[in-house]
């Protein structure tokens, strides 16, 4: 290798030990040189303009004077830019070659990269790649899952507060029902307490052995017709006392549910065969 061969360098191996690039510097220290002759010239022009001005207050012409300033003053300052443009140019090269340079030969470990190995086979690396790719993606659906959630989370609350909405708007049906049932409760009972009586087996009629009416044809005959009227009598006594006791049964437990009075008395069905027993009955012990 030959001596005016420029040696090989890494640039990014540079900027990743100092923590930025070499080249920002430079032009930090080019923009510091250039505020400086700014504010030189500056200083300078006002100093002559200075001078002028006690020249003026004397009685001389200054007309000139003031042109030449002006003039020389611009002069002045591009005459200073260009020579630390040109200095500079020759500095930033040689502090690329010299300065920010790090030879390729030259083992260097970073502060970050201390302790770790290096010399991982090919494969290998090739490998966590993939496994780094892999919990990437496991991360990045995770976060997709977990803002889904969140979402659902604010419908779901947002659903809550309508059905909570909902429900305290029509609150007041629960009540009704209640009362409701509990007023229509005794008609229930009453009702299947009818049904109850209207189900009570009817009497069968004994066959007629004869007629209503006394019989005087002899000794024989009434017996047969007394027979007769006393178990019609049996019968229809025994259905009358079991309707009756019905009747008192339902009465009572209507007052008790409704603390009122007793609803009015339903006349119980009984068929004309009992009836006439019943009337014939009352005339009998008349």
């Amino acid at each position: 290798m030959s001596s005016n061969e420029p040696p090989k360098t890494h640039p990014m191996l540079a900027t990743e030990l100092l923590g930025f690039q070499p080249q920002l510097l430079l032009d930090e220290l080019m923009s510091a040189v250039n505020e400086t002759i700014y504010e030189s010239t500056a200083r300078v022009e006002e100093f002559l303009n200075e001078w002028i001005d006690e020249k003026e207050r004397a009685g001389e012409d200054v007309e000139p004077l003031k042109k030449e300033l002006e003039h020389g003053m611009h002069a002045l300052q591009t005459l200073l830019e260009n020579y630390a443009d040109l200095a500079f140019d020759f500095f930033e090269a040689w502090s690329h070659r010299n300065i920010f340079v790090i030879d390729e030969g030259l083992p260097i470990v970073a502060p970050h990269q201390r302790g770790l190995d290096l010399e991982v086979p090919l494969e290998r690396e090739r490998e966590l790649q993939i496994e780094v790719e892999t919990l990437r993606r496991k991360l990045d659906n995770m976060r997709r899952q977990y803002a889904k959630i969140r979402r659902c989370e604010a419908q779901a609350a947002v659903s809550r507060r309508k059905a909570e909405a909902l429900l305290k708007s029509i609150s007041f049906i629960e009540p009704a029902v209640l009362e409701s049932e509990k007023a229509t409760k005794p008609l229930a009972d009453f009702l299947a307490a009818l049904r109850k009586l209207y189900d009570i087996p009817r009497p069968e009629p004994s066959p007629a052995t004869g007629t209503s009416m006394r019989p005087t044809a002899g000794k024989e005959a009434y017996l047969s017709w007394a027979v007769d009227r006393l178990m019609k009598d049996a019968d229809g006594d025994k259905f009358a006392s079991r309707a009756e006791e019905e009747v008192r049964q339902l009465m009572a437990s209507d007052d008790m549910a409704l603390g009122t009075s007793s609803p009015p008395r339903v006349p119980v069905k009984v068929d004309e065969d009992t009836d006439d027993s019943l009337s014939d009955s009352m005339t009998s012990q008349g």
